[in-house]
């Protein structure tokens, strides 16, 4: 993550010893205040709000009667959504290397301790949080406590009210979040959390003074702020693409109004006087009475329907296009598509996705570095090296061709290996199906039993079962 100036200047003089003050920290707020602007004006885009969608506040300074229709066409959210789907759909799974244990109960041990945590802290609703928030704003965080209970708690960090001190290697030195609440007295105040190697700072005050309430040490050993990013630029998904978007709206926004202003076309006498008389009477007939050379009629505009269907589709091409991302309700996921089809048409999704995968992995991986110091505080040695994170792609599957495709695989790779691949099975559940297939091999071996000495029944064939 890039560091500003100032952001570098204070990590440096926080590195020589110094203690974080009042100053330094008004002077950060400061500092961060238009990221915190931009960001915060992202998501509030994406909740669709009124005031953060352009198309809502557009106004006509001399419109008379004009029909200003405000259309939002929200391919914000559904860029976001869709990314969202596609990597996060499926929980992400995590598990430990059991090649790294030398017993069995060892393993057990750490991956039952890394469930619990994953489990108390309902990992698959905040990883899907957190990676809303990055793709929205280009970059998050996550807070790593201890609560009153003594159990290990995980809260994600929104990019507008957190700063991220970070070193030359990627990681968070220090870090600080700042938010506004109230003080007893019901006046508007903000409150400020300095997280470092040793302990949580917190400040309250306003504007540029900031007083420091009290300290509490931590267990941690390094700061708990974890820093999530989208990529390397800190990028949103949509960021590149809010003028098409905008665009899109206006256009659709301008050619309904025009199809709406219709209804308020002028209407034209020829030899006739429009009399209120004259209207009256032909809302009662359905019809108007013309001398011979009279005639009534609409004066209406002409619309180039080729021309603006044209442009929305250009607007719209070059949105999926640059926002990376598809269309699964199109015409290109309609019937039968064979599994290179299917690749072909998420390759763009494919790589923007694989980009933050790559930049989550090591956000996640930070997690339980930090998680691990505190385990190792009650001699539990986790490594947190060992942990690891599977995605699996939430995309339409062939079933019969995945069947198929996975029947090769026997005896190339491990039975674990092989049932995981499936997209019905995850890692965990791999563990779960070895186990029942096991079972039912030995009740059905149990089952041959009764037949006898003389039975000609090998036991160990056609079980339809691998060998491990």
């Amino acid at each position: 993550m890039k560091q500003t100036l100032i952001q570098n200047k204070i990590r440096q003089q926080l590195n020589k010893g110094n203690a974080i003050t009042s100053e330094m920290i008004a002077e950060l707020i400061k500092d961060h205040a238009d990221m915190s602007k931009r960001t915060l004006g992202l998501y509030e885009r994406y909740c669709v709000e009124e005031h953060a969608v352009p198309i809502f506040n557009r106004e006509f300074t001399d419109s008379g009667n004009k029909i200003n229709n405000k259309m939002n066409n929200d391919f914000f959210k559904e860029i976001i959504d869709t990314k969202l789907g596609y990597i996060i759909g499926k929980p992400v799974v995590y598990n430990i290397d059991k090649n790294a244990y030398e017993s069995d109960e060892k393993y057990k041990e750490h991956y039952g301790i890394i469930s619990k945590i994953a489990l108390k802290n309902n990992f698959t609703d905040i990883d899907a949080e957190l990676v809303k928030l990055v793709s929205i704003c280009g970059h998050a965080g996550r807070e790593i406590f201890v609560d009153v209970n003594g159990d290990i708690r995980v809260m994600n960090l929104k990019a507008w009210e957190t700063i991220f001190l970070v070193s030359p290697l990627g990681e968070v030195e220090y870090a600080l979040r700042y938010y506004k609440d109230f003080n007893d007295d019901g006046e508007e105040i903000t409150r400020v959390e300095f997280f470092n190697d040793s302990s949580v700072i917190y400040f309250e005050g306003a504007e540029d003074a900031y007083t420091m309430v009290e300290e509490k040490d931590h267990l941690f050993g390094t700061c708990p702020i974890v820093l999530a990013v989208n990529n390397e630029e800190c990028l949103g998904d949509c960021d590149n693409i809010i003028p098409l978007i905008d665009a899109y709206d206006r256009t659709l926004s301008d050619i309904s109004s025009e199809i709406e202003q219709f209804r308020l076309a002028y209407m034209y006498f020829k030899g006739q006087e429009p009399t209120a008389e004259v209207i009256e009477s032909a809302k009662q007939t359905g019809g108007f009475y013309v001398g011979e050379n009279g005639e009534v009629g609409f004066i209406t505009k002409q619309i180039n329907d080729t021309i603006v269907e044209n442009h929305l589709n250009r607007l719209e091409t070059n949105i999926l296009r640059f926002g990376k991302s598809v269309n699964f309700t199109g015409d290109d996921f309609s019937g039968t598509i064979t599994g290179v089809g299917m690749e072909h048409k998420l390759s763009a999704l494919e790589q923007k996705s694989s980009v933050m995968v790559t930049k989550l992995t090591t956000a996640l991986r930070n997690q339980f570095r930090i998680i691990g110091n505190v385990l190792n505080l009650s001699n539990i040695d986790l490594d947190y090296l060992d942990v690891f994170f599977e995605f699996k792609r939430n995309i339409p599957i062939n079933k019969q061709a995945e069947m198929q495709a996975n029947a090769l695989m026997v005896g190339l790779v491990s039975e674990r290996t092989r049932l995981s691949n499936l997209s019905s099975i995850g890692v965990d559940d791999a563990e779960y199906e070895l186990e029942l297939m096991k079972k039912e091999k030995e009740e059905l071996m149990d089952s041959y039993i009764g037949y006898g000495t003389n039975t000609n029944i090998n036991p160990e064939d056609n079980l339809g079962i691998e060998n491990e």
